[in-house]
């Protein structure tokens, strides 16, 4: 695959549920760590950026890696600001640098270690296959859809579409979005400036391998699947 593709890990200071997780650590490492991990073992990827509004975090990528880091503006890292800010920032820096124009963009959230460089790399392949595609997300899918309810404001009722539906191979595939991987072509992101609609392609993961940190449980749970023979060293 001859295309520039460029990877950006987001990893802002600030959290309102969890303060201060992209510096949370586990097996005595930061989560920063976990991403620069993958986005380096990634094969697909031309080069990577940390971008945050965290000095902190700038350090733990400047230790870990001879990486080009920047402090994103801080309207760009609050608590509501769209993340497609962040990326477009990052992808206009990035060129502006180096003078090259990257085919792709690929969006790795901080909070995601469990994922692995071949996810990465799958996304990015997914995306190249097709000209006809404009984005890759990470997803998993939805097992048992016809217990999927709504609330009415009190009481919780079963979708209309899958009353009457028992059995999980009489219902479409449905997914849900996971966090962790989003590739997209450089031309849809800046035409759009979103990271949503156009026609894009799952990649399918693992639930075991879909967990984006938002809360010390979530945490503790990734302490659990990850082994010190495979991360501790």
């Amino acid at each position: 695959m001859d295309k520039q593709v460029l990877g950006v890990i987001c990893a802002r200071g600030g959290s309102k549920g969890f303060p201060e997780k992209n510096l949370a650590e586990v097996f005595g490492k930061p989560l920063t760590w976990y991403s620069i991990q993958q986005a380096m073992g990634a094969k697909t990827l031309t080069r990577s950026l940390v971008s945050t509004d965290s000095l902190e975090i700038a350090n733990v990528a400047a230790h870990y890696a001879p990486w080009v880091w920047f402090l994103r503006p801080s309207a760009l890292a609050t608590d509501d600001a769209p993340i497609e800010g962040a990326l477009i920032h990052a992808l206009t820096f990035a060129e502006t640098r180096w003078c090259i124009e990257y085919d792709y963009v690929v969006l790795l959230p901080n909070s995601a270690p469990l994922r692995t460089s071949e996810d990465i790399d799958n996304c990015v392949q997914l995306l190249d296959q097709k000209k006809c595609v404009d984005g890759v997300i990470s997803v998993v899918e939805i097992e048992h859809p016809y217990e999927l309810m709504r609330s009415t404001g009190t009481f919780v009722k079963q979708l209309p579409q899958y009353r009457g539906v028992y059995r999980r191979q009489d219902c479409e595939p449905l997914y849900l979005g996971n966090g962790v991987v989003r590739a997209f072509r450089r031309d849809f992101l800046m035409r759009t400036r979103s990271i949503w609609g156009g026609n894009v392609l799952p990649y399918v993961m693992p639930q075991s391998r879909s967990v984006e940190i938002d809360s010390e449980e979530d945490l503790q749970y990734v302490a659990k699947m990850l082994t010190v023979s495979e991360y501790g060293k």
